[in-house]
């Protein structure tokens, strides 16, 4: 029996050391992350991470890849790690760039490129394909389309068709 995609995910994320916890999660909040360090009885520190998800505020397996996929780039990004109660404008700033990664790490440009100008796939069909959330692939389009080398390339592009 073959495991699916997100079981490969979940696999792939334990035998990186994060654990997945399917847990309800306060208001409107779908997935978190946890980095835990701890000092052990052999004066050792311990790290422990863990992204938890609320599977009830899931719709399906594109948007709970895309949760997992947007709090491990948290883990393996310090930088992009909040606590709960920092000022509104860290979170946003922090989440953007959280944002930004996942794009880059899932959508690379030239693939997004292609699917736009060359395979002329709307979004839900890029997130279809891609086996990702609409969401994802605007952020990814509305990050690429204002770089200078897509800009130039766009230029390029509809020069030659």
């Amino acid at each position: 029996m073959s495991m699916s995609e997100i079981e490969l995910i979940i696999q792939d994320l334990y035998d990186k050391g994060i654990e997945t916890l399917s847990k309800p999660l306060p208001g409107d909040l779908k997935a978190a992350c946890l980095n835990f360090r701890m000092l052990e009885s052999n004066n050792s520190l311990e790290h422990s991470k863990f992204i938890i998800y609320d599977n009830s505020k899931i719709d399906n397996n594109h948007e709970l890849k895309f949760e997992i996929a947007h709090e491990e780039m948290h883990l393996e990004n310090p930088d992009t790690m909040y606590r709960l109660d920092d000022p509104y404008r860290i979170i946003k700033k922090k989440e953007y760039k959280c944002r930004r990664l996942v794009s880059r790490k899932y959508i690379p440009q030239d693939k997004l490129f292609n699917l736009i100008y060359v395979k002329k796939l709307q979004p839900y069909e890029i997130a279809e394909e891609l086996c990702l959330t609409e969401q994802l692939v605007q952020e990814a389009y509305d990050y690429y389309s204002c770089l200078e080398s897509w800009i130039n390339r766009k230029a390029k592009y509809l020069e030659e068709n």
